[in-house]
C-alpha cells in the first residue's frame, strides 16, 4: 500500500531539496552525476538538518533524487590539489554535517534507490 504525504517545499538549493510535512521530513540529494558530496552539497544538507531540528518534525528521510544512485561518497576534485582554506572548510563542514545528522534526536531513515 502507497501513501500519499502532504508535503510542502521548504528549500530547493543547487544540491540539496527539501520536504516537509506536519510528521516527517524528506531531503534529497541533488547534485548530477552522482551525488558526490562537496562543500556546497555538505554546507546545503547541514542547513536542511537545522531547518528539520527546528520545525519539530518526528523524523527525516533522507534520498536522492537521481534515479541511479544515492550518494557516490567524497567528491574526489575537493581533494585533488585542494585550495588549504577551501580544504580546511571542507573537512569542518563535513564533520559539522556528520554531528548535525547524529545529534538530531529523530528517527533518520537512508531511502536508497
Amino acid at each position: 500500500m502507497v501513501r500519499k504525504m502532504f508535503a510542502v517545499i521548504i528549500g530547493i538549493v543547487d544540491n540539496v531539496i527539501s520536504l516537509s510535512n506536519p510528521d516527517i521530513s524528506i531531503v534529497s540529494l541533488d547534485r548530477t552525476p552522482v551525488n558526490g558530496l562537496n562543500l556546497e552539497l555538505l554546507s546545503e544538507l547541514k542547513e536542511s538538518l537545522e531547518y528539520v531540528k527546528q520545525n519539530k518534525s518526528k523524523g527525516i528521510i533522507l534520498t536522492s533524487s537521481l534515479p541511479t544512485v544515492f550518494c557516490g561518497g567524497l567528491d574526489i576534485m575537493e581533494m585533488y590539489k585542494p585550495d588549504l582554506e577551501r580544504a580546511a572548510k571542507f573537512w569542518t563542514t563535513l564533520q559539522d554535517t556528520w554531528l548535525s545528522l547524529y545529534s538530531l534526536g529523530l528517527p533518520a531513515v537512508a531511502a536508497i534507490n
